[in-house]
């Protein structure tokens, strides 16, 4: 026979309990008239447009994380259809001391296989502030780190914790 718990099964962290979930929605519901916004995801872009990733609940990401990179599902920008952006957070969220500060933190751009490697020039914004231009030349290495010169987290979203990083293509 099994007893019942003395306190209430509380989810893994990152993740929120499924009646604090519908409590939310219920309640982002009802500041819109009765409609469902169409929900805040992490979404890709047309090549043609470029590549923009939303991260929704960054802090709870990054907490459950430990302050590690997040990492964006493919993206198609610039007719490179397998690239993925990772946000650095910077030596803030880092849980421990790192061994070369990020500073306010950078965003990584990674090919995916089969990605011709020649250089490539882009803008990235974070937010609604505009970095680079940067090139980056991947016949060299797979990985390019672009370093941010904003505070990412004056980018954010304070109500949901999220926060847009756009991948703007120079050279088609």
């Amino acid at each position: 026979r099994c007893a019942s718990p003395a306190s209430p099964l509380r989810p893994p962290p990152g993740l929120t309990h499924p009646l604090e979930d519908l409590a939310a929605a219920r309640a982002l519901q009802s500041r819109h008239g009765g409609r469902s916004p169409a929900p805040p995801a992490e979404r890709a872009a047309t090549p043609d447009e470029g590549a923009e990733w939303r991260i929704v609940g960054v802090p709870a990401k990054l907490r459950a994380s430990r302050g590690f990179p997040l990492v964006s599902p493919p993206l198609s920008a610039g007719g490179i259809s397998e690239l993925r952006l990772h946000l650095v957070p910077g030596s803030q969220w880092r849980k421990q001391t790192p061994a070369k500060p990020s500073g306010l933190g950078a965003v990584r751009v990674k090919l995916g296989e089969g990605v011709p490697r020649t250089a490539r020039k882009f803008n990235l914004r974070v937010g609604s502030v505009l970095q680079g231009p940067f090139t980056c030349d991947f016949s060299e290495r797979e990985v390019h780190e672009c370093g941010l010169n904003v505070d990412w987290t004056s980018q954010m979203d304070a109500t949901q914790g999220s926060l847009v990083i756009r991948l703007e293509p120079l050279d088609g």
